[in-house]
C-alpha cells in the first residue's frame, strides 16, 4: 500500500502489510514496525536489527519520556499507540469515525453508536475503550474491543518495548511474526 500527498503522485510511503503494518519504506530503506502486546509500535528497525527510533505511552497513549511530536518534529512512524495512526498537527488519534485525544482519555465528538443497555460503559458518549485502556482498544471509535493475550511455547508475551541489540542472557528470539516480537523464558 502507498501514501500519496497528491493523486497520481509520488509515493511518500509505501507499506508492507500482513496481519498488521510490518514494514514502511519512504525512500530505499525499510523500516519494520516492532509492537508490543497492546498493538503499539514501540521500536523501529532497520535490517541488521538497528533499532533508529523507540517509543514509549502511559497507558492512554500519551508519548512518556519528554517525547512530543509536532509537524515541525514528527515521529519516524505515524502509526503508534494501540498501531493507530496519529496526526502531528492535532496531537490525537485518527479511528475511523473520530478522533481520540490522548492527553484525557476521551474522543473528541460524540459517539454516533446508542451504545447497549446491558454494558453501562458503552452508553458514554466520549470514553475511549470503556475506561479500560489497559485491557481494551477502540480500533473504529464507537466500540471498545478486548484484546487478546496469549503466553507461546511456555514463554511470555513482553509489552514492554526492548531493544533488540540488548536482548542476551535469559532471554532469546522465539519467534519474530507479524511484526511482534515474542520472547520464550528460559529458567536459569
Amino acid at each position: 500500500m502507498e501514501e500519496l500527498s497528491t493523486v497520481g503522485g509520488t509515493p511518500t510511503m509505501s507499506y508492507v502489510l500482513g496481519d498488521d503494518v510490518l514494514a514502511q519504506s519512504s525512500s530505499s530503506t525499510a523500516q519494520y514496525l516492532l509492537y508490543d502486546g497492546h498493538g503499539s509500535t514501540r521500536q523501529l528497525s532497520q535490517v541488521g536489527n538497528k533499532v533508529i527510533e523507540q517509543y514509549n505511552y502511559d497507558a492512554y497513549g500519551q508519548t512518556t519520556g519528554g517525547a512530543l511530536y509536532t509537524t515541525a518534529s514528527p515521529p519516524a512512524t505515524k502509526l503508534m499507540y494501540a498501531g493507530e495512526q496519529f496526526d502531528t498537527s492535532i496531537q490525537q488519534y485518527y479511528l475511523r469515525a473520530r478522533y481520540y485525544d490522548q492527553s484525557n482519555g476521551r474522543f473528541n465528538q460524540l459517539d454516533t453508536y446508542a451504545g447497549n443497555t446491558a454494558d453501562p460503559q458503552s452508553l458514554h458518549k466520549y470514553l475511549y475503550a470503556a475506561g479500560d485502556p489497559i485491557r481494551k482498544i477502540d480500533p473504529n471509535g464507537h466500540e471498545a474491543t478486548t484484546i487478546e493475550t496469549t503466553a507461546a511455547g511456555g514463554g511470555y508475551s513482553i509489552l514492554a518495548g526492548i531493544q533488540l541489540p540488548a536482548i542476551s542472557g535469559a532471554f532469546t528470539t522465539s519467534l519474530l511474526k507479524i511484526g511482534v516480537i515474542e520472547l520464550q523464558y528460559q529458567r536459569l
